[in-house]
């Protein structure tokens, strides 16, 4: 998955956050240049639409905060 998430977007770290041995979730940080907001949305669209990930309340998020 992280191979085709580094495909479509500029990913600066992909990993999972384990805390005393237990799974907190996947952490994951991208970049994206000013004015590649709607480049980067429709990427990652395509990449959920395709796979599930990111998953739709983070891709709501991604959403809002890139198309103020």
């Amino acid at each position: 998955m992280v191979a085709e998430l580094r495909r479509r977007v500029r990913v600066v770290t992909a990993h999972e956050l384990i805390i005393d041995g237990t799974s907190h979730g996947d952490i994951v940080v991208i970049t994206l240049a000013e004015g590649e907001e709607d480049r980067t949305v429709k990427a990652l669209t395509e990449l959920h639409e395709a796979t599930g990930f990111p998953a739709a309340d983070v891709m709501a998020k991604i959403t809002s905060l890139l198309n103020r």
